[in-house]
């Protein structure tokens, strides 16, 4: 089986009401030299049964199922799956412009220096309804910079395009940044490998749907120490002694994050 020239991976977990649009999207793409890699997180909504009509009816997606287990743990299973050159993230609740996919290609292909691209991206309220507009700096050393020393803005995770190759050299995502798991990854991409560049799209190329139930709603404190300790294990590597606490402090975060939720979806009564 010829390898196609992007994987792109999604991870889900109970979607069916965002699910549809999101994978449409990629379906829908200019270039059309990719395979949609969806891993399945132990959904037990009607998830399994809308990605089993796709997979029947377009053999580019991949569907695998796992039992729950998170975010992370699903991305890293869809990348070791991944047969591409490239690898491109999608969420199951966002969108994808139809040419997403071939200027990201273009951009990566155009300067070896580059090991990811993202886009400028357009956060989007339940129905579609514009809010607000993230991208980074034009030129690429300023936009390096200004994710390995925090300065800058982050690429949005779901709208990223990264080569598989340097993503497999530093050893891909790690478990224990469960909420920020891209922001760690980003760091060792590029800070770890001296040279080596990201680069923001001037084009907005993705839509990334914001909702009560998102990650960076209900765990934005944790969210926001998870990115602490992605630097603070950065700055440990660069100093030369590992990053080993850091590690086992994000790991003991992971473990809290259960009753972090249970406490999100309780109505808190004033006092």
């Amino acid at each position: 089986m010829t390898e196609p020239q992007v994987s792109v991976v999604m991870g889900v977990f109970n979607a069916t009401h965002t699910l549809r649009e999101a994978v449409d999207s990629i379906l829908k793409q200019t270039l059309t030299d990719y395979e949609l890699v969806v891993v399945d997180d132990g959904s037990t909504d009607a998830t399994p049964d809308l990605l089993a009509v796709y997979a029947d009816i377009d053999p580019r997606v991949r569907v695998i199922q796992q039992e729950n287990a998170g975010l992370t743990a699903a991305l890293i299973r869809g990348c070791q799956e991944a047969r591409g050159r490239f690898i491109a993230r999608q969420d199951a609740d966002d969108v994808s412009a139809p040419e997403r996919l071939g200027k990201q290609v273009d951009r990566l292909k155009d300067d070896r220096n580059l090991v990811a691209v993202a886009s400028t991206v357009e956060k989007i309220g339940p129905g579609g309804e514009p809010f607000q507009t993230f991208t980074g700096a034009a030129d690429s050393a300023g936009a390096t910079r200004g994710v390995v020393d925090g300065s800058g803005v982050n690429p949005v995770h779901g709208s990223v395009m990264f080569h598989r190759e340097a993503y497999e050299a530093v050893g891909g995502y790690r478990r224990a940044f469960y909420c920020a798991q891209d922001c760690d990854l980003w760091l060792r991409m590029l800070a770890d490998e001296p040279g080596r560049r990201l680069a923001f799209l001037p084009e907005t190329l993705y839509f990334w749907r914001w909702s009560a139930e998102n990650v960076s709603t209900t765990l934005m404190a944790a969210q926001a120490e998870f990115g602490r300790l992605a630097q603070a294990s950065l700055e440990a590597r660069n100093a030369g002694r590992g990053d080993r606490a850091e590690l086992a402090a994000a790991a003991a975060l992971a473990a809290q994050l259960p009753e972090l939720r249970r406490r999100a979806a309780t109505p808190q009564l004033w006092q």
